[in-house]
């Protein structure tokens, strides 16, 4: 090769390299001598495996490497003052079969060994979040799911009352496939609006303006920054239909799967949703492209082994 034209092909190979370290932050442009060059281009005629990447090695996990930890502070006992981003989780609980101990069919004592498998998996995410308090529900499938992340997290859970799931109306041993029905026909129906009675018992705004004081409160303080709240479908969605302005006629238009989670940030004052219906062990809903109803269907009618679309066993 003549050596003019082997100085452009050199000068050719060199000027976009350079501006690429330049762009990439570099404050001077590497130069490459010829022994590198030869080396570059006997390494590009080598064949590859296709989608050949080297190893990222870490001494820790990479959430872990980039996210500093924080000791946390009961809530509410001299947690540090900041301006800056506060965030609110609002969490649903994990599967269940809301069948166990407490009172009525609804009640829910626990959550099905799927059920603790989806919290789990969203635990080990929350072991890098610095929890200043987990607000639950007191019932039983919520103070599980918040048990469960405050095993890897270490804050501390209290208990709300006002974060038990939209009350329903008495149904003196009404069997489950019944109840399904009546949930899904309230849900299905263009009438339904926010002063709809749940299954004969709390509307929707009866339940938001019941839940809402927690969500506002944390809009005033300022002696907090990450908080958990545990809670349910139904309270989910009265909260998120508040946050997005959402005042009728009809509920939001939201799904919340079990054990998904959801994130409000302030700024000030005013709640933004950041995330919705998030679920770590599914994160890009491969396996839940269903609505949460008829995912709890399939759950109990496999659980009860019976037809909820006949009322027959299976």
């Amino acid at each position: 090769m003549p050596a003019e034209l082997g100085g452009r092909v050199a000068s050719a190979v060199l000027r976009p390299r350079a501006e690429q370290d330049l762009v990439a932050g570099g404050c001077e442009a590497k130069r490459e001598t010829a022994p590198e060059l030869s080396r570059a281009a006997e390494e590009g005629d080598r064949p590859r495996r296709r989608h050949e990447r080297r190893p990222i090695r870490s001494e820790q996990p990479l959430l872990a490497s980039v996210l500093p930890l924080r000791t946390p502070v009961p809530y509410g006992e001299a947690m540090a003052t900041t301006d800056g981003c506060r965030r609110l989780y609002l969490i649903r609980h994990g599967e269940t079969l809301y069948g166990g101990g407490g009172a009525g069919p609804l009640a829910g004592d626990d959550l099905t060994e799927r059920g603790y498998r989806q919290i789990e998996v969203l635990a080990e995410l929350f072991t890098v979040v610095p929890l200043d308090a987990i607000y639950a529900s007191p019932l039983g499938r919520a103070q599980a799911t918040a048990e469960t992340i405050a095993r890897r997290n270490g804050a501390r859970v209290i208990t709300v009352d006002a974060l038990r799931e939209i009350q329903p109306g008495d149904f003196g041993g009404t069997e489950i496939p019944a109840i399904f029905a009546a949930v899904r026909a309230f849900f299905a129906s263009p009438d339904t609006d926010w002063d709809t009675p749940y299954l004969g018992g709390e509307t929707y705004r009866e339940l938001r303006e019941r839940v809402w004081p927690l969500i506002e409160e944390h809009g005033r303080r300022r002696d907090w920054r990450r908080v958990a709240v545990v809670a349910h479908g139904g309270v989910n969605n009265a909260v998120i239909g508040r946050v997005l302005g959402a005042e009728g006629p009809g509920l939001a238009n939201i799904d919340q799967d079990f054990g998904c989670v959801n994130m409000i940030d302030y700024g000030g004052d005013r709640p933004v949703l950041r995330l919705l219906n998030f679920t770590a062990y599914d994160p890009l809903k491969t396996g839940l492209e269903v609505s949460s109803l008829d995912v709890l269907r399939d759950v109990l009618e496999s659980a009860f082994q019976v037809s909820f679309d006949q009322g027959v066993p299976k």
